[in-house]
């Protein structure tokens, strides 16, 4: 008889094998021949099911466990804008057991690495500050930094503190880490360094064009660099009301530093109080959906909004006088230009203010509006004579749930998409970028 594996019977009854006329095993007694072959056919079983979960589910999965391994990358590089001569060469060894390129000495630093679409997972984010404490009456689990007003802020259902304003001791020191910051980011990662105004070289055509956006004030030796969606309307009305009160000034109240001459352009950057004002990339893009596509104040926008309609559902909207627009299709519009489209309410402030090339004396945020004006009126010394008209803020506990509203709806990928695309605003102002794209409740508690 054949005594192949099909001719094998395995129970614990002899008689059973017997009636059927094949040889009996026990079955605690599995011959080495039974065990490859059932071994063989779980592996083929296990293989059948491995390919099927990821023909499903692998491109997430993929996904995820990059994501995992670039949170590491971006603890290592966080940590080394922090380090000093000391841990240098630690660093480098963390860098190099995650995989990461020596990026101080790769000579194709600026040219190629950090031009790719991996870019915002390996350096995006807030550089981390000294750990903060806690306060002892802070009774919520959601730990949360707001700016540089207060370390701490509790939150919950009803209520978020209000940021207190800050000592002029204390501004100084907000105004000097954010520059050092914004310095030690351009040197070390860009190598860009601000522009050689001694030169007698002519400034570049794309730094001039930047420069629209740069108003002066001659009497004050004051330039602020306008952001549209970061408090742009109210920054124009100071400069306004500033030239008002200046009793010598001859030239207009909104005169952009680009259209004087390069001499001009190179005293004005080499001895006025440079002032840039930003916000975070996000909340500046939901800010700018809402004023000018729900909103829809001009026909250049409910055009804007016909064809990023067409462009992405394929068909025409409804009411093509009132386009049905939604968040998320407006940002898989702005991850699919790229920003090519650059459009001043959404472009990114690297792109359009050339941070690294123009040495800013003060960097604002939104998010600490009332504190970072109340220091700078008061260092121009025109306190009680000009008023900053503060824009409602877009924070506290409703517009947390008005945030989310728009952002739950938007898919993780077209998140980090948009992340990737504003991955220079992000870390050049010091910027938090979220851990998890698919939930960014806690970024918005702990960003606004």
């Amino acid at each position: 008889m054949n005594r192949g594996f099909s001719s094998i019977c395995i129970t614990n009854s002899r008689s059973d094998c017997g009636q059927l006329g094949m040889d009996w095993r026990p079955s605690n007694q599995l011959g080495k021949l039974s065990e490859l072959k059932l071994i063989s056919a779980l592996l083929v079983v296990f293989s059948v099911t491995s390919t099927a979960y990821l023909v499903v589910y692998g491109a997430y999965g993929h996904r995820q466990t990059i994501g995992q391994k670039d949170v590491r990358r971006l603890q290592i590089v966080q940590e080394f804008v922090r380090s000093t001569d000391s841990t240098f060469r630690h660093n480098l060894k963390d860098i190099e057991k995650v995989g990461m390129p020596n990026i101080l000495t790769s000579p194709n630093l600026n040219k190629s690495y950090f031009q790719s679409p991996m870019r915002a997972r390996l350096l995006g984010g807030t550089f981390p500050s000294a750990p903060q404490t806690r306060p002892a009456s802070c009774t919520s689990k959601t730990r949360s930094r707001h700016g540089d007003i207060v370390p701490w802020k509790c939150l919950d259902a009803n209520s978020v503190q209000k940021p207190r304003l800050l000592s002029r001791e204390e501004a100084e020191a907000v105004q000097r880490r954010r520059r050092n910051h914004l310095r030690k980011v351009c040197n070390e990662f860009y190598h860009l360094s601000p522009l050689d105004l001694n030169s007698s070289s002519p400034l570049g055509p794309d730094l001039v064009a930047a420069l629209g956006r740069t108003y002066v004030n001659d009497d004050y030796n004051l330039t602020v660099t306008i952001v549209r969606k970061a408090g742009s309307t109210n920054w124009k009305k100071f400069m306004t009301d500033l030239h008002a009160i200046s009793s010598k000034s001859t030239r207009l109240a909104l005169e952009p530093l680009h259209k004087r001459s390069q001499e001009d352009i190179k005293h004005a950057l080499k001895h006025y109080t440079k002032v840039l004002f930003v916000r975070n990339p996000l909340v500046r893009l939901l800010s700018a959906f809402r004023d000018k596509f729900v909103k829809l104040p001009t026909r250049v926008y409910v055009r804007m909004a016909d064809r990023i309609i067409r462009r992405i559902r394929r068909e025409r909207p409804p009411n093509p006088e009132q386009p049905d627009l939604t968040f998320t299709e407006f940002l898989t519009y702005i991850a699919a230009v790229k920003g090519r489209n650059g459009d001043p309410h959404w472009i990114p402030v690297f792109r359009a203010c050339k941070p690294c090339q123009v040495r800013h004396d003060f960097v604002g945020k939104l998010e600490t509006l009332q504190s970072d004006t109340a220091y700078l009126i008061d260092k121009l010394g025109v306190g009680g004579r000009v008023q900053y008209d503060y824009p409602k803020p877009f924070t506290g506990s409703s517009n947390v749930t008005r945030l989310m509203d728009y952002f739950s709806g938007v898919p993780p990928e077209i998140i980090e998409k948009i992340c990737n695309l504003y991955w220079d605003d992000f870390v050049v102002f010091d910027y938090p970028m979220p851990d998890d794209f698919s939930n960014l409740k806690s970024y918005m508690e702990t960003s606004t």
